[in-house]
């Protein structure tokens, strides 16, 4: 039953008042109250038919007149018109009865204290206000036709008190309505500067929204890019993978194939020293020994690569060893270098640390050769190495009073800038 009464009034709404909330709610008020006054006519001509009431000559005008106004407010949706229309057909119906029932003391008058109510409801402030002065005049009239002897409800009040009592209660309605119109008003700004706000964070929300599917579509983009890479990166790490054990191979091999020739130099090293021993001088006996000293270490290194090739990791064979050790058998690697460029090298003591010992020989005689090549011609060569202990690591230090390197090359270089503690010595740490 309550569905079909909402799809009723709900029929007689103009489609141009329900996209505002406010004032969709207002038509539909509108048109509750428009059903209501039709009913009450409607009953009252009824109670006039069967001569229960008298003097309503006009409810069947008023009745085909509100069958109109409904037709005309569907049709056109002008609140103001048509609330002060209902209005009009309301009084047309109530005010010729008031005369002929008692005048001022009728209770018709009373009802019509609702007209300008329905005017500032659904009409405006004007035109409620012209209807509160014209029942205002038209009951002045009813005091001013109506005798004291008129009143059968009320036989013991006289007219003035009634009348001035009856505008009062009617400016009393008309003002608490007002205050509530005017309340309802400021209620609906707020609830408009809301809806504002929230169409404001609705679309805030939008925008973040669509910066999250952005963000979200990039994110998708860099996995897909790292997802590539990644596979790229395993790719390049299996040909590195072969590409290492090629290498292993090859050091293997290489370090494997190049112990004969050199076990073949050092064979008949020691053969040629034995058969001319008795006709060796000091120099060549020298040279000999350099021979099969160099032999040997060549072939310790072969050892260490071939090692080194069978771990595959550069840690392995890390041991503590003595680097006075490894700084003797750099100067007998570098001995003829040494003498042909007069080259001195003053060391401190070198500690004891944990390293490979190849690969530590490898380090200094490449410091040392280094120096020795780029020394300059008009002084001697002097080499000069130095160490500082910390709490877990050794400082070396290679001094040289060679040519040194230009300064627009020691950042790329030694990736860093190295300052140089005299303009004559060449310093790396």
């Amino acid at each position: 039953m309550t569905v079909i009464i909402y799809k009723f009034i709900e029929y007689f709404i103009p489609e141009q008042l329900k996209i505002d909330f406010y004032i969709y709610n207002k038509a539909k008020a509108f048109v509750v109250l428009f059903w209501f006054v039709f009913l009450l006519s409607f009953t009252l001509a009824i109670l006039a038919r069967f001569s229960l009431i008298l003097n309503a000559p006009n409810i069947e005008f008023g009745l085909i007149l509100c069958l109109l106004l409904i037709w005309g407010f569907k049709k056109k949706g002008q609140l103001i018109l048509f609330s002060n229309l209902l209005v009009t057909i309301y009084l047309s119906i109530l005010l010729p009865s008031i005369p002929f029932e008692g005048g001022l003391y009728s209770d018709n008058l009373l009802w019509t204290m609702i007209a300008p109510l329905i005017a500032l409801l659904f009409g405006n402030k004007i035109s409620s206000f012209i209807w509160f002065c014209l029942i205002a005049v038209f009951s002045f009239l009813c005091y001013y036709y109506t005798d004291d002897s008129a009143s059968s409800h009320f036989p013991f009040v006289e007219r003035t008190p009634f009348f001035l009592s009856f505008i009062l209660l009617m400016l009393a309605i008309y003002v608490i309505v007002l205050i509530f119109e005017k309340g309802l008003d400021l209620i609906i700004e707020m609830l408009q500067e809301q809806k504002k706000q929230l169409e404001s964070q609705k679309q805030l929300l939008q925008q973040q929204n669509e910066l999250l599917e952005e963000q979200k579509r990039i994110f998708v983009i860099q996995k897909n890019e790292i997802l590539k890479k990644n596979s790229d990166l395993e790719l390049m790490e299996e040909k590195l993978i072969y590409s290492n054990k090629e290498l292993e191979n090859f050091a293997y091999a290489a370090s494997h194939d190049l112990k004969e020739p050199l076990r073949m130099i050092g064979m008949y090293t020691q053969l040629m020293k034995r058969r001319l021993v008795d006709k060796l001088d000091d120099s060549t006996s020298e040279f000999m020994f350099y021979i099969t000293d160099g032999v040997s270490r060549m072939q310790t290194l072969l050892e260490d690569l071939l090692q080194y090739s069978r771990l595959g990791k550069k840690d392995d064979g890390v041991k503590i060893i003595d680097l006075d050790n490894v700084l003797y058998i750099v100067i007998h690697n570098l001995t003829v270098a040494m003498k042909d460029a007069n080259a001195a090298i003053i060391s401190e003591r070198l500690p004891k640390a944990m390293a490979s010992q190849s690969e530590m020989v490898q380090l200094f005689q490449n410091l040392i050769a280094n120096s020795i090549k780029f020394r300059r011609k008009d002084v001697e060569t002097v080499i000069f190495i130095s160490v500082k202990e910390f709490d877990n690591y050794y400082l070396f230090s290679f001094q040289d009073n060679g040519i040194g390197i230009n300064e627009a090359y020691k950042e790329k270089v030694f990736n860093a800038n190295i300052g140089l503690d005299s303009p004559e010595w060449g310093e790396i740490s």
